[in-house]
C-alpha cells in the first residue's frame, strides 16, 4: 500500500489512463464512487479555483452539505473537511466499505477548474494497478 512519503508522481500510459482523477467544481453536492485503485492509498486531494469541502464515505446515498460553524462546535452528519482553493491536502483513503467501495462526497463554495485526487502511494503504474 505504500504511504503518503513515497511522493510518488502522476503517472500515465501516454494515451489516456493516468493515476489521476478531476470532478467538477461547482455548489451542487455531489458523490461518485472512487476508482478502486485509489482505495486504501495516499493520495492528494487538490482544488483549482473553488474552496472545498469533503469527506469520504461507504454509503452510496451519502450527502454533504456546505458547513454551518458555530460558537458550541456545529456537528452535522453532512458536513466535510474545509480544503482551500489550491492547496494540495494528503490523506489517506479509507479502505472500509460496502463491498470495498469508497464514495468521495464533495461540494465546492463556487464554480472553479475542477477537484483533482491523484494517487501519491505505492509505485508508478497505471490506473488499473492497485499498488
Amino acid at each position: 500500500m505504500g504511504n503518503y512519503f513515497d511522493i510518488k508522481a502522476a503517472f500515465g500510459d501516454g494515451t489516456n489512463v493516468t493515476d489521476t482523477v478531476w470532478f467538477t467544481a461547482d455548489t451542487t453536492p455531489r458523490h461518485v464512487a472512487l476508482p478502486q485503485y485509489l482505495v486504501g492509498q495516499w493520495v492528494r486531494i487538490r482544488p483549482v479555483g473553488a474552496n472545498l469541502q469533503y469527506f469520504f464515505s461507504s454509503n452510496p446515498a451519502a450527502v454533504i452539505a456546505a458547513a454551518t460553524p458555530s460558537a458550541t462546535g456545529a456537528t452535522a452528519t453532512t458536513q466535510g473537511e474545509p480544503v482551500p482553493t489550491n492547496t494540495v491536502l494528503p490523506v489517506q483513503v479509507p479502505s472500509i466499505g460496502n463491498n470495498g467501495v469508497i464514495y468521495f462526497c464533495w461540494v465546492c463554495d463556487a464554480a472553479g477548474t475542477g477537484v483533482c485526487i491523484t494517487k501519491a502511494s505505492g509505485v508508478p503504474g497505471t490506473a488499473q494497478q492497485d499498488r
